[in-house]
């Protein structure tokens, strides 16, 4: 069997199940349990055929069919691994942090850290309103792994240092970081090249797409100057005054400029007001402490655990970036001040 769990009979009949589009009523989707009934939600969604396009639905069905397995083993890489690698203590006592889990969020050996969720011991979650600014309630040089999805992009430049300096200290010392965001170029070039369907299709399944493509693309790094978001306090950006910025400017000038004018926003609704690239998160990290950043890849983690594509990198990784970066390992007579390391971002 190796690292990886093998399917039972039960397991493959109950993805045969789904795929034919079996009775809701079927077991595993009766649990009392927030994953289980998300990946309800999606599959019912799917059989409803509710997107307009028509392969969406069997796309769906299938992902209801990796889900469920997701939800009923929550974990691919098998328990001997992560206790050979790390040691019975690091299993024990979940000395692996996901910052900005998601409400759905569930691991055996995972500590969880998110706002969505209540905090319960047993689980290993743990509520945090990161936009407070307050530090975790862990000590220092706790967690062999951290690994932060799809958050960054909802913080300022100031908040979002600030967060990965605290990423920072609850990390052992050689521990590894994996930072994913929405990956800014990809959108670009869409926009560059007016892809309509790039934003209207290809990520029609996690967006809301609608209005000129300048505003598409807006929602995705400055939604608060976006048409497309309702909740805002913020006059819309013309998509006029879009295209002059980036015909007049240098393309990062024209998105910081942009990214300005959402500053200080605040909203239940939490939307992205900033913007990340390879290079940016890799100048991020080193300038926060982080040594020998680099960019990786979909599943390609320099942490084997980490390759587990039915509960890491499941956020979007078609549109995504992934960073990785290691806390410095420094010798008995150095102390490390997490308090003051800021290096200038450019």
């Amino acid at each position: 069997m190796g690292f990886v769990r093998e399917l039972n009979d039960e397991d493959v009949q109950v993805s045969h199940a789904i795929s034919l589009g079996a009775d809701m009523k079927y077991s595993p989707f009766t649990r009392n349990d927030t994953r289980t009934n998300y990946f309800k939600s999606c599959f019912v969604e799917a059989q409803n055929g509710l997107d307009p396009y028509g392969d969406w639905t069997k796309f769906a069905v299938k992902m209801a069919q990796l889900n469920y397995l997701s939800a009923r083993f929550s974990f691919l890489v098998d328990e001997q691994y992560y206790r050979k690698a790390y040691g019975d203590e690091a299993v024990d006592k979940r000395l692996f942090a996901n910052l900005g889990c998601g409400k759905n969020w569930n691991h055996p050996f995972w500590t969880g850290f998110d706002g969505e969720v209540a905090t319960d011991p047993k689980t290993g979650l743990h509520h945090v309103d990161f936009s407070t600014g307050l530090a975790l309630e862990v000590p220092d040089n706790t967690f062999h792994l951290v690994y932060c999805s799809h958050l960054l992009e909802h913080f300022n430049a100031h908040d979002g240092k600030r967060l990965v300096r605290e990423m920072l200290r609850i990390l052992k010392p050689g521990g590894l970081i994996r930072v994913i965001t929405p990956d800014i170029m990809l959108f670009l070039e869409a926009y560059q090249q007016n892809n309509t369907f790039f934003f209207d299709k290809f990520l029609s399944n996690h967006w809301p797409q609608e209005g000129e493509i300048e505003q598409q693309f807006l929602y995705h790094f400055a939604a608060p100057v976006s048409s497309i978001f309702k909740n805002s306090d913020r006059d819309p950006l013309p998509s006029t005054r879009v295209k002059e910025m980036f015909a007049q400017m240098p393309v990062e000038d024209a998105l910081n400029k942009i990214i300005a004018l959402c500053e200080d926003f605040s909203s239940p609704y939490n939307p992205h007001i900033n913007w990340y690239s390879a290079d940016k998160l890799c100048q991020m990290l080193s300038a926060c402490g982080f040594v020998d950043p680099k960019e990786s890849r979909y599943c390609r983690s320099d942490a084997f655990v980490l390759r587990d594509p039915l509960v890491f990198d499941t956020t979007q990784s078609d549109a995504s970036v992934f960073v990785e970066a290691r806390k410095p390992v420094l010798d008995d007579k150095s102390e490390q001040d997490y308090t003051t390391i800021e290096k200038p971002v450019s």
